[in-house]
C-alpha cells in the first residue's frame, strides 16, 4: 500500500481507524478463501434458491382490487 494511503488512515480518529480495520477484515473474508482465490457473492446465492419452496401460499385472487379501494379506482 502506498504511504499516502496509510497517512490518510493515521489522520482518522482512533475509533474510525478501528472501523476501517474491521471493514478491511470483512473485505478479506468476503473475497478470499484458503488457496481458492476470490469468492463472489453472486456465486453463493445459488445455494439458497428454492429454500421457501412449498412454504409460501398466495391466494388465487391476490391481484384483485379490495372492495375498500373501489372508490379510488
Amino acid at each position: 500500500m502506498s504511504s499516502d494511503f496509510m497517512d490518510k488512515i493515521k489522520k482518522l480518529p482512533l475509533d474510525k481507524q478501528r472501523e476501517m480495520e474491521d471493514f478491511l477484515d470483512y473485505l478479506i473474508t468476503k473475497y478470499t478463501r484458503k488457496s481458492e482465490g476470490p469468492v463472489y457473492v453472486a456465486s453463493n446465492r445459488k445455494e439458497n434458491l428454492g429454500w421457501a419452496s412449498g412454504k409460501v401460499w398466495i391466494s388465487a385472487d391476490f391481484d384483485k382490487t379490495p372492495e375498500d379501494f373501489n372508490d379510488y379506482m
